[in-house]
């Protein structure tokens, strides 16, 4: 009964929060040219209080110059209207219940002859900007502590989320893409910059939507828009040299290394970022708990405008991962009217290492004809320990069979990718052609030992001892050709029909032999045939689009139709079988954008994209490294497609700094691929993919976030119902799961100036799952989590900050219904007459209560896992902050 009370308090608290958005007085007028008596479109209005001269609303002129300014409260204000190539113009205005709308009438603005920049003449920079498809922030309207991180700013803006984890949200959306001052900052990484980056050398931050292909040309459908952060740096922090050096050390021989080097002008960036840690990242309180792992990350790039048409870019990423996991989990299995169970004990040793080398030159030939060459190096080595511990149980809890794995797997490859891009743009608008030509070499070795001991307890009382003791060899590389073609033309007004061809070619050999230990002669020399392949494998895909798109001035769509021709031979060349895979898919794409304002929007798409079964799911190879899980690919398998349809309503309101998203997100499966499991006459399951029809989902996200007191403080809530079917086979039996997750998050920040500040979080799920035609009916469990942290700055340069966070886990296994708290802490001191220095003692874990409990659902079963943490730890840190001095520039 709590969970559910929790539960309603959350959902109504958002409810209310929205509510209590009431309109209270309307101001409206129209703004045109004093001269040509022509409408101004997309002119400035700002209402400004008067005490203060900070903004209480923000709105911009429409396509006949009208506008709008709703929900303000009564009182005394100025209202500054801007727009370029005129006069700015300030008068008074006094607002009053007695007048709910107050119409300014006719508003003439005087050309000036010359653009002028912006110019804040009540001597105060706005807090935030809003255009069509922009939304900026001033980062000096937020106040921070001396030294935060970029991640720390992005916490203070509305609509803007940060995860445990550093996953970056607008509106519930993730974030992929960092750019800074326009440019790409390590490609693919938001993390490596907000984690990193300087707060106090950011001058805006925008939030931008920007379209898929600009971040990856390759994409063959990219025309779709995805968010986007753009970190402009502030003038007087250019061309000099900014960053820190961290080290410390703790208990338990945990140590922490950090360096933080950059450089950034109008032409040119550099940065060199290294981390490394046996303390999983935490070394800012916030990052993974499980397991325990060292890392070892340098990073760097460097981006040169070498002219006005060509700039250049490099980037080299290292990671290099030690990691230990140990866990133990129940998998609870249903078969038809009985279930049964599997418990297991492991723990893994990983050893990873990969280097990354991303090369591009963009070349502007002339202005209408551009080429982007993109080169990527990859090499990855890398070595495996598991030591495996394993039971199965029937549904009376007897013994069904018991035993051990222990598997070792060194493996190394590389990848080489070498792209063209180019594209022209013709003279009329609307018209462009655009090429891209791309050639990809992969190559991946592994060896591996598999040893293992299982006893099988017979139906007749009697056991069964299986061993293995194998050695496998697996040789799989790959070289792919592609090859895209798009053609934009103008029809109509505001019409491009856009035509698109792609294809694709690939060749892929791949080689696996097994063999079993040959005792008389110590050597591993005797080949297990069912577990042998030499396989030639040859894809030829072909794509094709055809679409068209409009835009308005309020208004944008495109719908078109994706058609895709799927073609892969297969040989084996050690039986001599060939595989033939043909499918033909086809896909209706579209989206309708509208803009009711500047500030309100909303977005209707229609989606759909290819499930195209991997090699590994078609090779009739046998993989026994779990003796108990034995899979097998189906080499009659068939492409699959999902199908979604997806409705979103956004609004920005400039006076509160309110966000508010509702989003509906739904699809259906085609020819999904699942595994279909089988229970062998030893309860050994046995693995292999097939396609299967009736799974969808429904998802439905509410997010609504607002500043309090003009940006001291501030309120994210956030809805998210989560429906669902998902389909499997158990000994060819038909299984559904229908599934119904709620979850609410609530999270408050209040900031005293530089003094204080407070974050307050609470989350809750409800997850209800049904099977149909098991023995199983139902499952319901939940996941509690309360948490409160803070810092505070006290004299002699001292500061202390804590996080306290509380976790319940419930309606699991019994030995998987946990709760436990974290108290992690800190006391710091700056040093030095410069604030350059930063000595810091922190605890981790103080009260040692730190856990990890983890339900997955899957069609078959139901999982429970229990995983480890790091211990308690104390650690004593120094920091030195650098900042190049801009003086005598």
């Amino acid at each position: 009964m709590m969970k559910w009370i929790f539960l309603f308090v959350l959902a109504f608290s958002n409810i209310v929060g929205r509510a209590q958005n009431k309109n209270r007085v309307l101001v409206k007028g129209h703004v045109f040219d004093s001269q040509s008596k022509t409408d101004l479109h997309g002119a400035s209005i700002a209402c400004l209080y008067s005490k203060d001269s900070s903004k209480a609303s923000i709105a911009f002129s429409d396509v006949k110059g009208g506008f709008k300014l709703d929900s303000l409260d009564v009182g005394r204000y100025y209202l500054y209207i801007t727009f370029m190539g005129y006069q700015s113009t300030l008068f008074p205005i006094i607002l009053n219940d007695k007048e709910p709308v107050l119409d300014l009438g006719e508003i003439a603005l005087k050309k000036i002859g010359v653009i002028l920049s912006e110019v804040d003449i009540v001597g105060k920079k706005s807090p935030i900007r809003v255009s069509r498809d922009t939304i900026e922030f001033n980062a000096g309207s937020y106040k921070l502590n001396e030294h935060s991180q970029l991640e720390e700013l992005l916490r203070r803006l509305p609509g803007i989320q940060v995860d445990a984890d550093g996953t970056i949200r607008v509106n519930g959306e993730v974030v992929k893409t960092i750019l800074v001052d326009g440019r790409p900052f390590f490609i693919d990484d938001p993390k490596i910059a907000t984690k990193n980056l300087q707060a106090d050398m950011v001058d805006k931050i925008q939030l931008i939507d920007r379209k898929i292909k600009e971040r990856d040309p390759a994409i063959f459908d990219g025309d779709q828009t995805e968010k986007a952060l753009n970190i402009t740096i502030k003038g007087n922090r250019k061309k000099l040299w900014s960053g820190d050096l961290m080290s410390g050390y703790g208990s338990n021989k945990r140590f922490a290394i950090k360096a933080n080097i950059s450089r950034f002008s109008d032409d040119e960036q550099l940065a060199f970022i290294m981390n490394g840690d046996n303390i999983n990242g935490l070394v800012d309180g916030v990052g993974s708990t499980n397991g325990v792992l060292e890392r070892w990350n340098p990073n760097f790039t460097y981006t040169k405008d070498i002219n006005n048409k060509m700039t250049f870019s490099f980037s080299y990423i290292l990671q290099s991962v030690k990691n230990m996991d140990e866990r133990s989990s129940i998998q609870k299995y249903f078969v038809g009217d009985t279930n049964y169970y599997y418990n297991q004990y492991s723990i893994q040793r990983n050893n990873r290492t990969s280097h990354g080398l991303i090369t591009t030159l963009n070349y502007k030939i002339n202005p209408t004809v551009s080429l982007l060459y993109t080169s990527n190096f990859g090499y990855y080595s890398g070595d495996d320990i598991l030591m495996n511990n394993h039971g199965s149980y029937g549904h009376r809890q007897q013994l069904i069979d018991s035993g051990w794995i222990y598997n070792t797997m060194g493996k190394s490859g590389y990848s080489i990718s070498n792209s063209v891009n180019i594209e022209k743009r013709f003279r009329r608008d609307g018209n462009s052609l655009n090429i891209q030509i791309s050639y990809t070499l992969f190559s991946s070795k592994e060896k591996n030992y598999n040893l293992s001991n299982t006893l099988y307890n017979l139906s007749d009382g009697k056991y069964s001892l299986d061993t293995l003791n194998q050695h496998n060899t697996l040789d799989n590389s790959s070289s792919n050709l592609q090859f895209m073609i798009t053609h934009s033309s103008s029809i109509f007004k505001k019409n491009t029909l856009v035509l698109s061809y792609g294809l694709v070619q690939s060749t892929n050999p791949y080689d696996k032999f097994t063999y079993d230990y040959n005792i008389s002669e110590k050597l591993y020399n005797l080949p297990v045939d069912s577990l042998i392949g030499r396989f030639k494998n040859k894809v030829m895909n072909n794509f094709a689009r055809l679409g068209i798109q409009t835009k308005g001035e309020k208004f944008d769509y495109n719908l078109s139709v994706f058609a895709m021709l799927l073609n892969l031979n297969s040989n084996n060349l050690l039986l001599s079988e060939q595989y033939r895979f043909n499918n033909i898919i086809v896909i209706p794409r579209g989206n309708f954008n509208y803009n009711f304002s500047n500030n309100r929007r909303i977005r209707f798409s229609l989606s759909g994209n290819p499930i195209v079964p991997t090699f590994d799911q078609l090779r009739p190879i046998v993989d026994n490294a779990n003796p108990l899980l034995i899979r097998k690919g189906n080499p009659y398998l068939r492409a699959g497609s999902t199908y979604g349809v997806a409705l979103a309503y956004s609004s920005f309101n400039a006076s509160s700094l309110r966000f508010f998203t509702l989003s509906l997100n739904g699809g259906f499966f085609r020819n999904q691929i699942v595994n279909s499991l089988w229970l062998d006459s030893l309860k050994r399951q046995v693995v292999s993919p097939i396609n299967v029809n009736g799974a969808y989902y429904l998802k439905i996200n509410m997010d609504n976030s607002f500043s309090i007191n003009r940006r001291n403080s501030s309120i994210n809530m956030s809805t998210a119902v989560d429906l669902g079917r998902d389909m499997s086979y158990m000994n060819d039996v038909e299984g559904v799961s229908n599934r119904l997750a709620f979850s609410q998050t609530i999270t408050y920040f209040f900031t005293f100036g530089e003094i204080a500040n407070i974050y307050a979080g609470g989350n809750g799920t409800f997850n209800h799952v049904t099977y149909t035609g098991q023995v199983y009916g139902a499952a319901d469990y939940f996941n509690f989590s309360l948490s409160i942290a803070g810092s505070m700055k006290v004299p002699l340069g001292i500061s202390l900050g804590y996080n306290l966070s509380y976790s319940a886990y419930t309606g699991r296994e019994e030995s998987f219904n946990r709760r436990g708290v974290i108290f992690n802490g800190y006391i710091s001191k700056i040093l030095f007459p410069n604030h350059q220095g930063l000595v810091k003692l922190q605890g981790f874990d103080i009260l040692n209560q730190n856990l990890s409990v983890v339900r997955n659902i899957n069609p078959n079963y139901i999982e429970d896992v229990k995983m480890n943490t790091l211990d308690r730890f104390l650690m004593l840190s120094f920091t030195y902050f650098f900042k190049q001095s801009g003086k005598g520039r």
